[in-house]
């Protein structure tokens, strides 16, 4: 089996859902203060996210940079852990 080679496109809002650029996607692990400070948005809560701005290649996706469906169990529980951009 080959390896897909990753794109060098970046993430366009014009795609729609996260669930399809997620194919370009790959997570880094951040500590929660810098993750906070800089309004990242963790992988798991991407999945039925609409991209609103284009994301560069490299560049972490932050809350700013999506649409969230709506209020899911797991945004909840996110706000509970203190994560007020859920």
């Amino acid at each position: 089996m080959t390896p897909k080679k990753k794109s060098d496109k970046p993430l366009k809002f014009t795609e729609a859902r996260m669930a399809q650029a997620l194919t370009d996607a790959y997570g880094v692990i951040e500590t929660a203060a810098v993750s906070r400070q800089e309004g990242l948005l963790p992988l798991g809560l991407s999945a039925g996210a609409t991209l609103t701005a284009d994301v560069a290649r490299g560049r972490a996706v932050r809350y700013a940079d999506v649409e969230l469906p709506g209020d899911s169990l797991l945004r909840q529980l996110r706000r509970e852990q203190g994560d007020a951009a859920a």
